[in-house]
């Protein structure tokens, strides 16, 4: 959208397109009951935790099975290793960034399976 309204050339369909998605996410949450300027909320409960865990589980990336590697074993040794073995990395920033109320490093969470 930044680029058509530089060239002076603004593509009608390219911005139609955006104003219908800001629409939709409007007609979404317009039944919220979410106030205007009203005061933030935390929202660190069992079952927020529960959703989180849910959402990031259906859409975790799937990895090739070489070997038949995974699951890991608990009779077996595993390795983990690297810059961000042991760095909780998760994405986000922005005007929407937030921080998350607790993070697992790999090899927390592989060490907690094993």
């Amino acid at each position: 959208l930044k680029f058509n309204a530089s060239t002076n050339k603004p593509f009608t369909h390219v911005i139609d397109e955006r104003v219908r998605a800001v629409l939709r996410l409007v007609k979404k949450v317009a039944g919220l009951d979410i106030k205007e300027l009203g005061p933030e909320r935390e929202a660190n409960t069992p079952e927020t935790a529960t959703l989180l865990r849910k959402i990031g589980n259906e859409s975790i990336v799937l990895l090739k099975n070489d070997n038949n590697i995974l699951p890991f074993k608990k009779d077996k040794k595993t390795l983990v290793i690297g810059p961000n073995a042991k760095v909780a990395t998760y994405h986000g920033g922005g005007s929407a960034s937030l921080p998350a109320y607790y993070a697992v490093t790999p090899y927390d969470g592989i060490a907690a399976k094993l």
